[in-house]
């Protein structure tokens, strides 16, 4: 049996293709018979990247009982007044170490102070020069 295992996260985002914008389903994990966890598609680099920014994005910090300085400190950061400028700051770099991304091309993010919810749209250029864009709603 190739596959033990998957998991679908339900997660999604916008890719532009030519000139046209496409919304691309995924959030897929497969984990085979050995233990392996696989991002798939396999073939589809930027698919990847973006894939592992969305993951990345969604880990709080002190979520993993096995490392709990993975993730990102989301807690901390919010007590701090006027925290959004720390947010960027923080965020954009902690999106620069995902693995596979090269540079940042663009970064923003909107915060709804009502839902207190925030968006952060994102251009990265992976390791291969090809671009993974998208948007994480948090």
């Amino acid at each position: 049996m190739s596959t033990d295992f998957k998991l679908n996260l339900g997660a999604g985002y916008m890719r532009k293709l030519g000139n046209d914008v496409i919304y691309i389903d995924h959030g897929d994990l497969d984990i085979d018979a050995n233990g392996n966890i696989k991002i798939i598609p396999e073939d589809d680099i930027v698919t990847q990247v973006a894939q592992k920014i969305h993951i990345r994005c969604y880990l709080k910090r002190g979520e993993l009982f096995f490392n709990l300085d993975a993730g990102f400190p989301y807690i901390q950061i919010s007590k701090y007044k006027n925290s959004k400028t720390i947010f960027d700051n923080y965020m954009e770099e902690y999106l620069l170490e995902t693995e596979g991304v090269a540079s940042m091309t663009s970064y923003s993010s909107t915060l709804d102070n009502f839902t207190r919810q925030i968006s952060v749209q994102f251009s990265a250029t992976t390791l291969s020069g090809e671009t993974a864009e998208g948007e994480v709603n948090i």
